[in-house]
């Protein structure tokens, strides 16, 4: 059978789809007017600390009161049957809280059968938590149900509040009311195209315009260009399956693109797009005049395997060579939520474990190239987890009688971060028997997770040389970075990849056919290389020299290994770029004096003090010690930077050298944002982990530490030297030095008006996002290297965007008006 797998981008937020005859009640004794017994309100499946009231009331005699517990969250709750999907629906309450002791919030989800929808969780799941009114307050939304609902969760939530409990909030008037109907679209969208990337295509549109505007598109796929429309009142489910030829996907206004991926290869498609109104038996379809229609044509291509542990291990083998943990099933936590294989070698402690997933036997021997693609997702310390093929395993026996070939790619570097491993190049392992695999191991020391999903290989036979360079070549400076960017290349035969070559000189030898370039990021040395696959159309290399201009060039090429064919007549894009220079936010070297430095002394009588003459090179330091005309004293001695501005900068970076001798407690290093510049214990300071001086006079480095995930105008750092009556070594500090590299956009003075809210920041799965403007702004996600880690969101009012796959860190929110006005603002991402 084969799969149609599409991208789903996030979709405004402005939910006007509908598909009702008339408002219709589907909530049960909304009203709360009928009760079972004075605990259980009729038609309610979860009362938990649920009493029935007579006052205060929003409408009728009876209310429900709810009761904050110190057994933690109490719900009520009512599923709801006779929901179509793509039909909208106002779901409302009414709800009274005025209590100190009790809060509120819904939490609710749409339905399929008995599955959670993770659809509109800022309205149905908010972060926020109700305040105390004196009046009722009104919860209301209009919102579109998923394609595939059948039915709503409503659920509302009662918590302590401030650590108490035994407050009470009441509720109201709950009600879901399908809308109206609205008439057929006026027009088709616009712009309607198709393009080849490899066995994917590419599908983009510029939405429909007029009186009526679609509520969703209906995109019907299909092998031959005669492509049946659709009819009205019946809806055309999604179908991924193009075992008969033909397929089709919905939509959602605001999208205005999608991908089909995993095709068959060397094969035309056709697509037609059908803009719709309503939904169930009520959807309307613009089917009059001319649809837009167009088609392309896959790369010569195919498939060999593809596996995603969605279906079980299907006909990979698990064995287990050491240990008794083996490879399991995880249903949850693959990518984007769906299962993947899982394997963990600690059970209670680290235990020794030799664990292989094999594939299949895959007969490539038709194939001149074979290119493989999988996701890794780790954490914890242990050995890595090994990518490796055979042509000689006899399929079931113990694996470490055969011979195994590493392949590599990129492996995730943990935290459970989800990493693509590239194109791998398995064209050395061609064969009509070729067995794909991941070994695991652990120790008794050390025992990793590791998790693998989506696991792709795609062969050919041999192609030609591509056809044309890729254009529109160019490099942008983000900061210590640069970022390279380019538009595919086009023509008769289309680049498998691209080798990127940077520089520090502007001059560049071609590569070889027949000989692959192995990645090389680091450019240190003055060169580096990167293999980009085709479709990818950016890539960037970090950690280089400040003020620096580095060059670059692009060779597009077909194949791998020894049949690698590279094009280089003709001249090769190329393109340059200058890194920002790293500014000095603050630097101390006491040679003239403590400058704006602190010096508090919270107990004992000894000081810091400036030595002259012992500092780095003989140069002034600082110095302390609690050791006084032979005796030792209790002393507690804070030296504090002046406040320090991180708002205009990322990448920050403090550094310092110590010095010490004698014995005594080493010093705390500390960092805030919240000192009030007086009282030391007024600060939450938080520990820097650094290098300290181990003794002997000798000054050692701190190291380079990150401190970019503090932000404000007021961040300061610390030393903390202690001592007691019985020891106290002597420190000494020198060369303190914070930097930062300044960030263009950030408080920077244009006409972009609105004002921007991002909460939680920090963040940890999903951040919602505000603005005072009435026109429609865009946002997006950076990292500090000013690398785009998120699609754009374009958005009126509010939207929310999900984090839950970006690194801990620190981050750039760019916001950009319809005039093009931007404003960028940081976020912490916990």
């Amino acid at each position: 059978m084969k799969k149609l797998y599409y991208m789903l981008l996030l979709a405004a937020f402005t939910f006007t789809v509908s598909g009702i005859s008339q408002a219709q009640e589907l909530i049960l004794n909304g009203d709360l007017e009928a009760w079972d017994d004075p605990n259980n309100p009729t038609s309610w499946n979860k009362a938990e600390n649920i009493t029935q009231a007579a006052s205060p009331v929003h409408g009728g005699s009876y209310s429900a009161q709810h009761t904050s517990s110190s057994d933690g969250t109490q719900d009520l709750q009512q599923d709801v049957s006779g929901i179509i999907g793509g039909a909208s629906y106002t779901i409302s309450y009414w709800f009274f809280d005025n209590s100190t002791e009790a809060r509120t919030r819904i939490w609710s989800y749409w339905l399929d059968g008995t599955t959670y929808l993770d659809d509109n969780q800022q309205e149905l799941r908010p972060g926020t938590y109700s305040g105390n009114n004196t009046e009722w307050q009104h919860y209301t939304y209009t919102l579109t149900a998923p394609a595939n609902a059948d039915g709503f969760r409503f659920e509302v939530r009662v918590y302590g509040e401030d650590g108490n409990t035994g407050g009470v909030v009441y509720y109201d008037d709950f009600s879901i009311q399908g809308a109206g109907i609205q008439p057929e679209p006026t027009n088709y969208p616009t712009d309607f195209t198709a393009e080849a990337s490899g066995i994917s295509i590419n599908l983009e549109w510029t939405d429909a315009i007029g009186e009526q505007l679609p509520n969703a598109y209906l995109i019907k796929v299909a092998t031959f260009a005669k492509i049946l429309p659709p009819e009205d009142g019946i809806t055309v489910a999604d179908d991924f399956d193009l075992s008969d030829g033909e397929g089709a996907y919905n939509a959602a206004y605001g999208e205005e693109m999608c991908t089909f991926d995993n095709l068959d290869g060397n094969t035309q498609y056709f697509f037609v797009i059908f803009p719709y109104t309503n939904g169930g038996s009520d959807v309307d379809y613009k089917t009059d005049g001319m649809p837009p229609q167009v088609s392309a044509t896959t790369a010569d291509i195919n498939v060999v395997l593809s596996q995603n542990f969605d279906d079980g291990f299907g006909s990979w083998q698990t064995i287990s060579v050491v240990g008794d943990q083996i490879w399991e099933i995880d249903d949850i936590h693959g990518v984007n939520g769906t299962p993947c294989a899982k394997m963990n070698g600690y059970s209670g402690a680290p235990l020794d474990n030799e664990d292989w997933l094999i594939s299949p036997a895959l007969d490539l021997s038709e194939y001149g190239v074979v290119t493989l693609s999988y996701m890794t997702a780790m954490n914890y310390s242990g050995p890595v987890l090994e990518v490796l093929a055979s042509t000689d395993y006899d399929g079931g026996g113990d694996p470490n009688s055969a011979s195994w070939e590493s392949l590599g790619g990129t492996l995730s570097g943990g935290s459970w971060a989800w990493t693509a491993s590239g194109a791998v190049d398995m064209t050395t392992a061609i064969s009509p028997a070729t067995y794909l695999a991941f070994k695991y191991t652990s120790t008794t020391s050390q025992a990793s997770t590791w998790e693998v999903d989506n696991i792709i290989a795609i062969a050919g036979g041999l192609s030609p040389e591509p056809t044309n360079y890729p254009e529109d070549f160019a490099a942008i400076a983000t900061g210590p970075g640069i970022k390279l960017s380019w538009t595919d290349a086009t023509g008769t035969q289309l680049p498998t990849a691209y080798l990127v070559l940077g520089s520090s000189e502007s001059t560049f030898t071609a590569p070889a056919d027949g000989i692959p370039v192995s990645d090389d990021a680091n450019l240190s040395d003055g060169s580096a290389a990167l293999n980009v696959a085709y479709g990818s159309e950016m890539c960037n290399f970090e950690g280089l020299g400040t003020g620096e201009t580095y060059y670059f060039t692009i060779y597009p090429y077909t194949n791998a290994g020894v049949n690698i064919d590279y094009k280089v007549e003709g001249t090769a894009p190329t393109a340059s770029a200058t890194t920002a220079n790293v500014a000095i936010i603050e630097e101390q070297g006491f040679d003239e004096g403590w400058g704006n430095w602190q010096r508090i002394s919270v107990l004992g009588d000894q000081v810091w003090t400036r030595d002259n003459t012992f500092g780095v090179n003989g140069t002034p330091c600082a110095q302390i010690s609690g050791y006084d005309n032979g005796s030792f004293y209790e002393n507690e001695d804070w030296l504090i930077s002046p406040p320090m501005n991180f708002d205009n900068y990322t990448s920050e970076i403090f550094s310092f050298q110590s010095a010490m001798n004698y014995n005594g407690p080493a010093p705390d290093v500390l960092i805030a944002t919240d000192y009030d510049g007086t009282d030391p214990y007024s600060g939450n300071w938080q520990t820097i982990e650094c290098e300290l001086s181990a003794g002997s006079w000798e000054w050692t480095p701190s190291g380079d530490i990150d401190v970019s995930a503090y932000d404000g105008e007021t961040v300061y750092v610390a030393f903390v030297f202690v001592s007691s009556d019985s020891e106290s070594a002597t420190w000494e500090f020198d060369e303190i030095k914070i930097t930062g590299v300044e960030v263009i956009g950030i408080n920077e003075v244009n006409s972009f008006n609105a004002k921007i809210i991002i909460y939680p920041n920090p963040a940890k799965n999903r951040i919602y996002i505000s603005s005072s403007s009435h026109e429609e702004v865009i946002a997006r996600i950076f990292s500090q290297s000013g690398t785009a880690v998120t699609e754009e969101v374009a958005f009126t009012g509010s939207a929310s965007i999900g984090i839950e796959n970006l690194a801990g860190g620190l981050y750039l929110v760019r916001f950009t008006d319809m005039e093009g006005n931007t404003k960028t603002e940081k976020l912490i991402i916990e």
